[in-house]
């Protein structure tokens, strides 16, 4: 399976194409690379992709501004960190017990793996928005009070 740092650029075409949004590597650290649209926070949708370890090292150092975070990860369902995190919705991949399982990008036409619910989120383009997509093919596991 390519690891997710060495599949931003497919991550990049991917998410230009899921979400009709012109996306660009906004950071790049040793242990993740963030990709933004343009313009940066238009739907107020952030996705955070890779291993639980990693996520909780994101957390740690970066204030996320987006009021909707999508987890695309293992064991995020109950986890301290999720618990920290105040006035924002929070999704996660769908998972079969505390794992997302990846399906073989080739086979549906990307140079990356990923998950049940990435592939659906994408294969739905064109009859939902974006915000209708995450809600019927990611988890919500906290809502912020107020409004989305």
């Amino acid at each position: 399976m390519k690891s997710v740092a060495n599949s931003v650029f497919d991550r990049i075409r991917y998410f230009q194409i899921a979400t009709n949004l012109c996306m660009v590597i906004s950071k790049k650290e040793d242990d993740y690379t963030e990709i933004s649209s343009i313009p940066i926070n238009c739907e107020n949708i952030c996705f955070i992709i890779g291993h639980r370890f990693e996520i909780d090292n994101y957390l740690e150092k970066e204030q996320i501004l987006e009021k909707n975070i999508v987890f695309v990860t293992c064991l995020m369902g109950n986890r301290r960190r999720i618990s920290q995190i105040k006035g924002k919705n929070i999704y996660i991949s769908s998972q079969l017990g505390e794992y997302t399982y990846l399906l073989e990008g080739k086979q549906f036409g990307f140079g990356f793996d990923l998950t049940k619910s990435e592939l659906q989120f994408y294969n739905t383009r064109r009859k939902y928005d974006i915000k209708q997509r995450i809600e019927l093919f990611f988890t919500k596991v906290k809502k912020m009070e107020g409004n989305y």
